[in-house]
């Protein structure tokens, strides 16, 4: 950042002028030139030396000119108009000068004071020096400018022996495109360090960056943000988190603590503890108990939580960008109209594809669906179409002890509106399907077997079973049904895996910005208007006031 080099341009300037600048051991003052010069007593009675025209002074290295001094034999000086002292290529420029040798503090004011050190100018009414301790300060408000940008403040100090200068108050820095505002910054010079002790707010072009502390390391090129980290760029994405730890350069950035990344529209969120991304290629990754959140507009919000979220930036064959997300290891998720399980996830940017492995379940009111493999595909954040490979096996239940079934080789369900409504089954099919007495009481199972078959679903309950090809089918009354004679092999009711509500996946909650992590914030509610209370009602006091108020009450009655 060239806010850096501007900081410590202005150091180096501040380092030359508080060298030994004018008394550092004898306390002799030299007079190089003055058009006159008399001697007077001072009120005190002690000898000053009055010089005026072109004046003079060299004391060890330090030259300092101007129009008229008093020069006191108590060590102190006065010094008028056309100030300029000058050391080590630094020109200070200013109205009046006032030193005293004994103490080692002066101090140069005028309408404008410039401290000038080739192509930095700092610019205030009043600099005040002290070479014992090697110090310098600006109290009046400053503004410092190069090649590299400007700065604003309010306070500006430099302490040569601990390495360091500060500025205070309203401070802003202009470098390139970049506007930094803050009330406090520090840069160390050992380190190349430069600290921002308070809020502070970074604007460019392309991104807004608000902490409540930070520093930038000018040799590493590392920019760490601490508290309440909030992050916008141009298209409106929002990044929260406690820390943000940014190597420009590198293009990397690392995110700790109470993460939280919205889209643009503030319907998708990605929470964690945990953060990385990477510029190029571009790829972030969430970790420690990170979770996905789908907003819908209907409602129906989705929430995903894994061991990690990874998303990747890819490329199509027409050079379109295209974002893919991983989700792995102990991937769970609640909706209102699907919950699911399984240990990795791929939700393709491409096709707009989910596909679940390793040990998938997707549940749907009373229904589960397992398979090898669970593919689906969604529109307008809503599911159309499932997909179920190898070993998949569908079961609905009925009661409390029995549970319709199908399996197959493949399966493939439709939906309308996140309802299933009918479910192909192709190689092998397998049905189980108990037979209700006015869809109340169970009184029968039709157990059959058919290569290729369909289920239609009315209100998530089976209403048809379509056989493609010639079945081989048997009906048990209920008090002929061996046991075991009702389930199909592999059907396994896994109802303890699923979700029963958000707070089975997350107690993590949505932030507003500005909300600190202290108060559990929610989703960000829409904007109401401030409520104001009601007026007191006024008090009828006048003739026709009384009349007015007579009348109401009576209409009042009638009404009654």
């Amino acid at each position: 950042m060239r806010f850096s080099v501007l900081v410590f341009s202005t150091f180096l300037a501040f380092s030359a002028l508080t060298n030994p600048l004018f008394s550092q051991g004898d306390g002799v003052l030299s007079i190089e030139h003055a058009d006159n010069a008399f001697g007077v007593k001072g009120a005190n009675g002690e000898s000053v030396q009055k010089l005026i025209g072109h004046v003079r002074i060299k004391h060890m290295g330090t030259l300092m000119l101007c129009d008229s001094a008093y020069k006191y034999s108590t060590g102190k000086l006065f010094a008028y108009n056309n100030i300029r002292v000058i050391r080590e290529g630094v020109t200070l420029y200013g109205d009046r000068l006032s030193y005293d040798a004994n103490v080692k503090q002066g101090v140069v004011t005028g309408k404008e004071v410039r401290m000038v050190d080739d192509s930095t100018v700092l610019v205030t009414t009043a600099i005040k020096f002290d070479t014992k301790i090697s110090s310098a300060e600006y109290t009046t408000g400053g503004t410092i400018t190069s090649p590299d940008g400007k700065l604003v403040s309010q306070f500006g100090y430099y302490y040569k022996n601990d390495k360091k200068a500060v500025f205070k108050g309203k401070v802003v820095i202009v470098s390139d495109d970049r506007v930094i505002k803050t009330d406090s910054i520090m840069y160390l010079t050992d380190s190349k360090t430069a600290v921002f002790i308070a809020p502070t707010e970074v604007t460019t072009p392309k991104e807004k960056l608000t902490f409540q502390r930070g520093r930038y390391n000018r040799a590493s090129g590392l920019m760490e943000a601490f508290g309440n980290v909030f992050m916008v760029d141009e298209h409106h994405r929002e990044v929260l988190a406690d820390t943000i730890n940014y190597f420009k350069e590198k293009g990397q950035a690392f995110l700790y603590g109470n993460i939280q990344i919205a889209d643009s529209a503030r319907k998708n969120f990605i929470l964690g503890d945990y953060g990385y991304f990477n510029k190029t290629p571009e790829e972030m990754l969430v970790a420690r108990k990170p979770v996905m959140v789908s907003v819908s507009s209907e409602g129906d919000t989705v929430f995903l939580r894994a061991d990690t979220l990874k998303s990747m930036l890819t490329y199509g064959e027409k050079g379109d960008t295209i974002r893919n997300m991983i989700a792995f290891h102990r991937v769970r998720s609640y909706g209102k109209d699907f919950q699911s399980s399984c240990d990795s996830m791929f939700v393709s940017g491409a096709d707009s594809t989910v596909t679940m492995f390793h040990d998938p379940i997707l549940w749907s009111e009373n229904s589960q669906i397992t398979a090898t493999t669970i593919k689906f595909f969604s529109k307008n954040k809503k599911m159309v179409r499932a997909e179920f490979t190898d070993q998949p096996f569908i079961a609905q239940q009925v009661d409390s002890a029995n549970f319709n079934q199908l399996k197959g080789k493949d399966m493939t369900a439709y939906f309308v509106d996140n309802k299933i409504k009918r479910l192909d089954a192709v190689g092998n099919g397998q049905t189980v399907y108990y037979m209700q007495d006015n869809d109340t009481v169970v009184v029968a199972v039709n157990i059959t077997e058919c290569q290729n078959l369909s289920m239609y679903f009315a209100n998530s309950k089976i209403s048809q079973i379509t056989f493609r090809a010639k079945p081989d089918s048997r009906i048990i009354p209920m008090d002929k049904l061996e046991k075991g004679e009702g389930q199909l092999k592999g059907f396994v009711w896994k109802d303890t895996l699923r979700p029963k509500s958000r707070q089975d996946i997350t107690l993590r909650r949505i932030r507003m910005v500005g909300d600190t992590v202290a108060v559990k914030p929610t989703v960000k509610p829409a904007a109401q208007p401030a409520l104001k209370p009601a007026a007191e009602a006024k008090k009828p006091e006048t003739p026709r006031e009384l009349r007015k108020e007579k009348r109401r009450r009576e209409r009042g009655k009638l009404e009654k």
